[in-house]
């Protein structure tokens, strides 16, 4: 019987990397059990670790992560970290604590970002809130059903943005609208997304599109079939679906008085 997922653990020579995110990267794992369709990780993760696993079934756990982090701190410049880029930082089904990976960057000067899915992100707010200049931030793409096949492993986007309403009062907040995939988001998807973004306080938005990586359009053209759409052209080229979106959204934005970044 094939398993469902494969968890191990595994020992690294460096948890902290640079990142074009921040200044800084902390990736707790290998692979990401939300499985999402359109993550670019699934390619770096490949090309830099050689792993050939589906997507989404396998987790290697960085079993010393923080002994690694404070050897590494000692030599590094002081910045912001986010967590992570690579993968969720929170991951259920083998969570590790967090709390202390934060309370290590925060006592030794860094400010941090973390970027996740997970409602178990409330498990360290009370460290975050510790020091000021700390964010948090999650990523939705629909709040229409076809997030389930989208996102199949991650947890409720309506969930993942009252998590967000619930983050300290000086701890900054911020959404991603993204990957914005040609004919799944609607105007109305986007009204409802954006009225419930004010409603959590969230303090800044970005906005990103569906980016071609190797592998994805076939991913995507088998995704559009199960959800009965028929598709006659590539959707990363179709350039008017996503200038019509990005003036629809900053028009939006503009009205609720939302700070809106568009990434394209």
């Amino acid at each position: 019987m094939k398993e469902l997922y494969k968890i191990k653990e595994v020992d690294v020579r460096r948890v902290l990397g640079k990142s074009r995110l921040a200044d800084y990267v902390i990736n707790p794992y290998i692979g990401c059990l939300h499985g999402c369709i359109y993550c670019y990780a699934e390619y770096l993760t490949r090309k830099i670790y050689g792993v050939r696993e589906e997507w989404g079934r396998y987790l290697y756990v960085k079993k010393n992560l923080t002994k690694v982090l404070e050897r590494d701190i000692e030599k590094t410049k002081r910045g912001r970290v986010i967590l992570s880029s690579l993968t969720d930082p929170f991951q259920e089904r083998y969570p590790i604590d967090l709390g202390e990976v934060v309370e290590i960057l925060l006592k030794n000067g860094f400010k941090v970002t973390i970027l996740t899915k997970s409602a178990m992100i409330r498990d360290v707010y009370d460290v975050l809130s510790l020091n000021s200049g700390n964010e948090v931030g999650t990523t939705i793409v629909t709040l229409n059903e076809a997030w389930k096949k989208i996102e199949p492993g991650a947890i409720d986007p309506y969930l993942r943005l009252k998590t967000l309403g619930d983050a300290p009062s000086n701890v900054d907040t911020f959404l991603m609208i993204g990957p914005i995939i040609p004919y799944i988001n609607t105007h109305e998807d986007f009204v409802r997304l954006l009225k419930m973004a004010k409603e959590m306080r969230v303090e800044r938005i970005y906005l990103d599109k569906l980016r071609s990586k190797p592998g994805l359009l076939s991913k995507m053209m088998k995704f559009y079939r199960e959800i009965g759409i028929e598709i006659r052209r590539n959707p990363f080229q179709d350039t008017d679906y996503f200038q019509r979106v990005k003036r629809d959204i900053l028009r939006l934005a503009t009205e609720m008085k939302l700070e809106v970044h568009a990434l394209f």
